[in-house]
């Protein structure tokens, strides 16, 4: 784990430059930031030996579980949130999701033919393929986009940056369509920037709350 202390200045910067309101203090979620450590840019998760991969999937499944399951009986709360989550993530990649006739909602048929040519390919069910592409944009969020290897958000990424002839980077700037993003996509993205910009520690020594705060002011200002 960074010492949060070296942080401190770059800290300061990043919140200076985004409105200079005092950021509140918070502890992450269980299984968020406090658990992870950084995936080796040279060797993505799904390059990893099974003991080093499982450290890492233990903290998406601490996360996964925080956030969308109920600590009681461990069903999923709410499929609306999770099928949001998933619809997102694909869309941002680059996979046609979106209804014809209406771009602003997702169309059920589309994401489904998607998550069951993943489910055929994983050889598991379709809650498993949302799952599978949940945990990649997990590593996208907490290690930065790609980090994950060659998943499925990644290889529709590389698809459509040789579609316009581009070499596939991570832009400097949040989506266009950053405003239609779910909260937890807007935290993602801004944590994409940070890490892009200021490097990994960047996002690992901000707290959720903290970057919700970035988000507010960042659309106040």
């Amino acid at each position: 784990m960074v010492d949060k202390s070296q942080f401190a200045p770059q800290r300061e910067a990043i919140i200076s430059g985004v409105g200079g309101r005092e950021l509140r203090e918070s502890d992450p979620v269980e299984g968020g930031l406090a658990s992870i450590s950084e995936v080796s840019s040279v060797k993505p998760f799904l390059s990893l030996n099974y003991q080093d991969a499982k450290v890492h999937n233990d903290g998406f499944l601490n996360w996964f579980k925080s956030n969308y399951k109920d600590p009681q009986t461990n069903e999923i709360i709410d499929p609306f949130v999770v099928d949001q989550r998933v619809s997102d993530v694909l869309r941002i990649a680059g996979y046609d999701v979106m209804r014809d006739d209406d771009a602003s909602r997702p169309d059920d048929d589309k994401v489904n033919n998607i998550l069951n040519f993943i489910a055929s390919r994983e050889n598991t069910t379709i809650a498993g393929a949302k799952e599978e592409i949940i945990r990649e944009s997990y590593f996208d969020q907490y290690y930065g986009v790609g980090s994950y290897g060659d998943g499925y958000l990644q290889l529709k990424r590389n698809q459509v940056s040789a579609e316009q002839g581009q070499v596939s980077d991570i832009p400097l700037n949040v989506a266009e369509d950053f405003n239609e993003l779910s909260l937890p996509n807007k935290i993602a993205e801004i944590r994409r920037v940070l890490i892009s910009e200021y490097g990994p520690e960047a996002s690992e020594n901000l707290s959720d709350d903290e970057v919700i705060d970035i988000i507010n002011q960042s659309q106040l200002g």
